[in-house]
């Protein structure tokens, strides 16, 4: 399996990449919490987690507003001075 994973560099702008990421780590959790013999199996109880999930469409909460992002941020994004209007 370990020959078929390939990585690659996030594209810019990815939040979708993020999203995923997070549905990726609550999987075991909710899904994968014992022992799966077949790869026929596993298939099989990834899709009905998946199936639930959209079922009900789960949502992710975001807890980081645009407000919080650019105080944390701060020495990444320093703030620039306006230029002054002409008169």
């Amino acid at each position: 399996m370990l020959d078929r994973l390939a990585c690659h560099p996030p594209p810019k702008h990815a939040r979708w990449l993020t999203m995923a990421a997070i549905d990726i780590g609550v999987l075991p959790q909710q899904c994968l919490e014992r022992r799966l013999d077949h790869v026929a199996w596993l298939r099989r109880e990834i899709a009905a987690w998946e199936a639930r999930r959209n079922t009900h469409q789960v949502k992710i909460p975001w807890s980081c507003t645009m407000a919080v992002a650019r105080q944390n941020l701060t020495k990444l994004y320093p703030v620039m001075d306006s230029p002054e209007p002409p008169s």
